[in-house]
């Protein structure tokens, strides 16, 4: 309890978020999807991974091995300048994981928050609905609740439109999802060289999003240097100044609105010094971010990128909830390290230990 390391205290799971169910949920970094598009598309550099992907198709296809997506690959990829390598990756994107996406990150703190409060404050007057962890398509990632649904000025007229359809409802349904399935393709994939400046003139900017992520990055290298010029909090109590800057940064919209909404709204759920460690400590994915963040402030040598932000939140997320994690070594060796893979029963691989566990299956 000195600040230093994780507290050994038991993890709250918010009973809101209903877990997958099946074989196992596999969740890779962009990088392996990378080499997986190269083994589809026959690109000389991967055919080292041929083998893999031949039998993550097999297993996919018996249902033995279930694949996600997260709203950070979404990012990750439309980043990528080149149309044809996006369309390769979502190709084989869409093969693996069917459009497979975990619930949004944002909402994962959210329930993590409420399963803590409804612990130490009590219930809210009106509880959150459950939510799947696995959705389908990018809605999903984002936390939009729901499918496509057809509006004009009016409002939504699907229902509508459905009653009126020629052909009859059947033939409507049909239609909406070969909608569905096409903006899914194309949300992932992103725009040819031909549509990318029609839609740069309709408002579309994907800088904006990765824009957020760089001033959280600039945020965590100024942090980093605060903590260079005052040793004793690198090498002391790190952790609780990266849990304290966690709860106040991820979480503290919604710990403010969820005391709003319980009858003893006005509790404080941090008595002590103890019980706010203890408070970040439960959260599942909140244990899994902090330990990451703490390990990279622990090491002077670390730098900060969007990709890095990109990446703690989409792996605190799939260690917390998720069965296996495919990603580079340096990041696998964190998730070791800090215990983080032992203490949520997660498996965790590197791109060239991911054979021998498909061998395995």
């Amino acid at each position: 309890m000195d600040g230093r390391r994780r507290v050994i205290t038991d993890y709250v799971w918010p009973p809101m978020i209903r877990r997958h169910e099946g074989p196992p949920l596999v969740y890779l970094d962009l990088n392996q999807w990378v080499y997986l598009a190269q083994a589809a598309s026959g690109h000389p550099h991967g055919a080292q991974q041929r083998p893999v992907l031949d039998d993550m198709r097999r297993l996919v296809a018996a249902g033995s091995l279930a694949v996600a997506i997260s709203a950070t690959t979404y990012m990750e990829m439309s980043a990528i300048n080149d149309p044809r390598q996006r369309r390769d990756l979502a190709g084989v994107t869409e093969e693996l994981t069917g459009f497979n996406t975990l619930l949004s990150a944002h909402l994962i703190v959210r329930f993590e928050v409420e399963a803590l409060l409804d612990e130490r404050v009590g219930r809210r007057t009106t509880p959150y609905a459950e939510l799947e962890l696995v959705g389908t398509g990018v809605g999903h990632a984002l936390g939009i609740v729901g499918q496509l649904r057809i509006r004009d000025h009016a409002g939504d007229t699907t229902e509508k439109l459905r009653a009126q359809w020629t052909d009859g409802p059947d033939a409507f349904d049909e239609m909406l999802a070969r909608l569905q399935l096409e903006s899914e393709r194309r949300l992932l994939r992103g725009p040819t060289d031909h549509e990318e400046p029609l839609l740069r003139d309709d408002g579309w900017n994907p800088e904006a999003v990765r824009a957020i992520a760089e001033k959280r990055a600039a945020e965590e290298a100024e942090q980093a240097a605060r903590l260079r010029g005052n040793d004793q909090w690198r090498r002391g109590r790190i952790r609780d100044v990266v849990a304290v800057r966690y709860l106040a940064i991820e979480a503290l919209d919604y710990l403010n609105e969820g005391l709003a909404a319980r009858p003893g709204g006005l509790a404080d759920p941090f008595s002590d010094r103890d019980t706010v460690r203890t408070f970040v400590d439960a959260m599942p994915a909140g244990d899994a971010r902090v330990s990451l963040l703490t390990a990279r402030h622990r090491n002077t040598e670390s730098s900060w990128t969007a990709n890095d932000i990109y990446d703690l939140g989409a792996m605190s997320v799939a260690a917390a909830y998720g069965d296996v994690i495919v990603c580079e070594k340096h990041t696998a060796h964190l998730l070791r390290q800090e215990g983080i893979a032992d203490r949520l029963g997660t498996s965790v691989l590197t791109g060239r230990e991911l054979g021998g566990w498909l061998d395995q299956q």
